[in-house]
């Protein structure tokens, strides 16, 4: 038998303590520790709106007032800033929701900066216009470039918020009322703080909203020498080995989406149910329009909706050619029929709806369906068995008279694929033979939420690949 020990020293950084204050917000100005940074014309803030608390405007603007570093660098969202004290604090803050609408889409509440490009944010999120929606504000913790980070559910409209930093990591957290305070998870910033404060963010097109701070409050933390920790660890050599358990090794594949070969899922149409911002066509990613001429629009609609939360909207003031949305690049297989499903609704006498299964100009398969009235429907079609393999097929759903089509959920599958999945995916696993099977997997886990996994599928939260 051997034996040792292990010495850890743990012991914390020297730096100074932090300087304590509060800040209530009643007088008629600013304290001068704060910087009221607006990088673009446009947010307010009020002392005299509602005495004693801090009122912030964002008003409505193409893509919000965001600060966000995907797809390029944006540093656009209001700011009340101060410099950052030296050692460990804690950083207490109440904020209340005071206006926004069911389509605003926003990010509220405290933050630390290591650079301007840099932020970790914690407070009132609200996403409706994301891909997976939310039916209400919930507290996140973000991180610039990282999304939804950490979450806490229930009612955040009104949250007394708390960031505490130790050494180089900090811990969040919330209470309602006079309730308990809830954990919201830690996150570490390998570079050292420059300023903290409060922040006001919003993006996408969503109208503008109003938020108030009662206070804000640093409270300093004293640092603690950590005595050595001493550890003994013995190893047997001569004991009996324990049996090795069958699921102790198995194979990973995070195959997302249609990644590693398509993917095992058998969908073969992309953001199906229209999520995400739209081009300028007006219409959600991966569809294009068919017959946008004069007379017709397109526009993504967050308060018409079928999957949350957000639907694809076609609008004519008169009969004509055909107009809709479509999708290209499908690949079909000789010998294998298709199946789906189309969830629309109608305002107006547009006529039947046309989808349509195109091989360049040659119809492979074509079926009309109609809309008795405003409600949403949901149409099951079939397409026949190609004769041959076909690459870069696309699927056309179109209508010829006046009025709106709403479409809020579309999809397409081989019929050969079993209960959603692809054949040669379950047949391959099947022959593996894996010791066990995982869902979700790695970082998929850490946004994944069971309760989007339930009711119709096409009405589930989309959720961006």
């Amino acid at each position: 038998m051997w034996c040792f020990s292990l010495i850890l020293l743990l012991v914390t950084a020297g730096a100074a303590s932090a300087q304590g204050w509060e800040e209530n917000f009643d007088g008629p100005a600013l304290d001068p520790r704060w910087t009221w940074r607006v990088p673009v014309e446009g947010p307010t803030f009020s002392l005299t709106d509602r005495p004693g608390w801090l009122r912030v405007r964002i008003p409505q603007k193409e893509n919000g007032f965001n600060h966000w570093d995907d797809p390029a660098p944006v540093d656009e969202a209001p700011q009340l800033r101060t410099r950052v004290p030296e050692g460990d604090w804690e950083l207490v803050a109440r904020v209340q929701l005071q206006e926004f609408d069911p389509g605003s889409n926003f990010h509220v509440g405290l933050m630390v900066g290591t650079s301007d490009a840099q932020l970790l944010t914690w407070g009132l999120f609200y996403g409706p216009g994301l891909p997976g929606g939310q039916q209400a504000p919930e507290a996140w913790l973000e991180v610039t470039g990282k999304s939804g980070y950490m979450k806490v559910g229930g009612d955040a409209r009104d949250l007394i918020l708390r960031l505490t930093k130790v050494g180089r990591t900090y811990l969040v957290g919330l209470r309602r009322g006079e309730g308990d305070w809830v954990d919201g998870g830690t996150y570490t910033l390998l570079q050292p703080p420059q300023f903290l404060g409060v922040i006001g963010k919003t993006f996408l097109n969503g109208p503008g909203i109003t938020f108030d701070v009662d206070y804000v409050r640093l409270i300093p933390r004293a640092q603690r020498e950590l005595p050595p920790l001493e550890t003994t660890v013995r190893i047997d050599g001569r004991a009996e080995r324990l049996a090795l358990s069958p699921f102790r090794s198995s194979y990973t594949l995070e195959c997302l989406g249609r990644g590693a070969g398509g993917g095992p899922w058998a969908e073969m149409l992309a953001n199906r149910k229209f999520a995400g911002p739209a081009g300028e066509t007006g219409v959600a990613e991966a569809w294009s329009p068919v017959g946008a001429d004069a007379g017709v629009t397109f526009a993504p609609d967050n308060r018409v909706f079928y999957a949350p939360v957000q639907s694809q909207r076609i609008t004519r003031a008169q009969a004509g050619e055909a107009c809709g949305v479509a999708q290209g690049g499908l690949v079909l297989r000789e010998g294998v029929g298709l199946t789906g499903r189309v969830v629309a609704r109608r305002e107006g006498e547009i006529g039947p709806v046309s989808i349509t299964l195109l091989a360049g100009d040659e119809v492979l398969g074509e079926r009309q369906i109609r809309l008795p009235d405003a409600r949403w429907q949901t149409e099951e079609v079939t397409f026949p068995r190609p004769g041959r393999d076909v690459t870069g097929a696309t699927l056309r759903i179109t209508f010829e008279g006046a009025g709106s089509l709403w479409i809020g959920a579309v999809s397409l599958m081989p019929a050969d694929s079993e209960g959603g999945w692809r054949k040669d995916v379950i047949e391959a696993v099947r022959n593996i033979g894996p010791a066990m099977l995982r869902w979700p997997g790695s970082r998929v886990a850490a946004g994944y939420r069971w309760e989007d996994g339930i009711g119709p599928r096409s009405q589930r939260p989309a959720r961006w690949d």
